[in-house]
């Protein structure tokens, strides 16, 4: 992390990779903010649970940023949503470095 950003504004991410323990109504709240549209919480778990790579990133508790991918295992993926919380989007760790990672 860039040395020039104060203590403070730092972010310490947790990545999961698994949605074990995921809050879909937070899910559905950063997807409103994000905004990736209003989806219902039984349709996020529902889009998740079929998608075999996902990823769910926290910061101290709270979820920022999630990724999903659509693939067959073998030869084709397609990048479904990218969400990113917006007041996350401002703080220490850049966008496009998180955005790169999921």
């Amino acid at each position: 992390m860039p040395s020039d950003i104060p203590q403070e504004n730092r972010m310490t991410l947790e990545w999961r990779t698994t949605q074990d323990g995921v809050d879909w109504d937070e899910l559905v709240e950063l997807y409103q903010l994000a905004p990736l549209g209003n989806k219902k919480a039984p349709e996020l778990q529902t889009v998740f649970s079929a998608g075999l790579f996902k990823c769910f990133v926290y910061d101290a508790g709270q979820l920022v940023d999630v990724g999903r991918v659509l693939a067959d295992g073998v030869d084709c993926a397609y990048l479904c949503d990218v969400a990113v919380h917006p007041r996350s989007d401002r703080r220490g760790f850049p966008c496009q470095r998180r955005t790169q990672r999921l």
